[in-house]
Order: C-alpha cells, then structure tokens, then sequence
C-alpha cells in the first residue's frame, strides 16, 4: 500500500496513503442526530396514525364527553 498516492485532499496530494488521517472523513455528528431526529419524527407520525386509525372513534368520543362536561 505504499505505492498508492493520494490526489485528494489538497493537504494530502502526492503523499504516500499510508499518511492519510482516515478521522477526518468520520465526522458523523451532524448526520447521527439528523438521522435520530427524522426517525423519531417518522416513528412518531406512524404511531399516532395507527392510534388514530384504530382508536379514533374512541379519542373522539371521550373528546366529546371532555367538551360536554366542561361547557356544560
């Protein structure tokens, strides 16, 4: 592997790969908590849509009990 050249980055152009930093490639942060936040929100949306789908006449009869009750 020591005949092989870098040609990219520009720091590392015509260096031997061997003293390639492979860290610097691995900056995951800002994906890691892209992918949690828009899995959340994808489990998040599937879940109320199935309370909904099947628990809606129910949410929407103790809603309309909860209204009667408070307005009188």
């Amino acid at each position: 592997s020591d005949q092989y050249m870098c040609n990219t980055p520009l720091t590392y152009f015509n260096c031997s790969i061997m003293d390639f930093d492979p860290l610097s490639c691995k900056d995951m942060t800002p994906f890691q908590a892209l992918y949690i936040l828009s899995s959340t929100a994808v489990l998040m949306l599937l879940v109320s849509a199935l309370l909904v789908r099947f628990h809606g006449w129910r949410i929407q009869f103790y809603w309309t009990i909860l209204i009667n009750r408070t307005l009188g």
